[in-house]
């Protein structure tokens, strides 16, 4: 494996995960990983 093939698979994993990242701040407003409704919120409950 040559630099170019290294940097190429670098950017093609880290760029989709930034912008991913990226999005998912933007969409939420909030640090949590939450998309809207609480998965678990260590009570136990479970909600859909």
């Amino acid at each position: 494996m040559n630099l170019s093939d290294l940097i190429t698979m670098v950017i093609l994993i880290l760029v989709p995960a930034v912008v991913a990242w990226w999005w998912i701040q933007k969409a939420n407003g909030t640090p949590t990983y939450r998309p809207g409704r609480p998965k678990d919120d260590g009570k136990g409950e479970q909600q859909p």
